[in-house]
């Protein structure tokens, strides 16, 4: 049983109640707490912590409570669903309500929110959306509202439809009341 109290401490105060129980006070503490009452559960406390938490009530449960977290925090009840919360989250919220439904909130979104209630269904909320949203209402029916659309907003009430309402449009508005009849865009 040895205790340093000084600044820097060198040795750990063995306590021999629990068998390879250390543990540290100090301003750097260098290994960690362990707690033989459940089966390989550390715990460090600290700015940086580099081990994470483990709970043993779930069968591999980690949980990292600092500011730069590496690790998911594991729900285990449902299946592979992941959670990060943080400032720069790499993984993302896993729902499983619906098949392959991924949803990321972040300053720069990756991926897009999957809404299962349609086929093919996706949407982006953005600054620079890169795909469209698409209404299964009617067939190839897509819209994209940003500040830079590369596509049209297609309506499938008239065959061939198409309009641009855009500063620098690049095709024509179709009007099928006529046959061939185009109308030239002023600029």
């Amino acid at each position: 049983m040895y205790q340093e109290d000084g600044i820097c401490t060198k040795k750990t105060e063995y306590v021999p109640r629990r068998r390879n129980m250390y543990q540290e006070d100090g301003i750097c503490t260098k290994k960690t707490e362990y707690v033989p009452r459940r089966r390989n559960m550390y715990q460090e406390d600290g700015i940086c912590t580099k081990k994470t938490e483990y709970v043993p009530r779930r069968r591999n449960m980690y949980q990292e409570d600092g500011i730069c977290t590496k690790k998911t925090e594991y729900v285990p009840i449902r299946l592979n669903m992941y959670q990060e919360d943080g400032i720069c989250t790499k993984r993302t919220e896993y729902v499983p309500r619906g098949l392959n439904m991924y949803q990321e909130d972040g300053l720069c979104p990756k991926r897009t929110e999957y809404v299962p209630r349609r086929r093919n269904m996706y949407q982006e909320d953005g600054i620079c959306t890169k795909r469209t949203d698409y209404f299964p209402r009617g067939r190839n029916m897509y819209q994209e509202d940003g500040i830079c659309t590369k596509r049209t907003e297609y309506v499938p009430r008239r065959r061939n439809m198409y309009q641009e309402d855009e500063i620098c449009t690049k095709r024509t508005e179709y009007v099928p009341r006529g046959r061939n009849k185009t109308v030239q865009i002023s600029y």
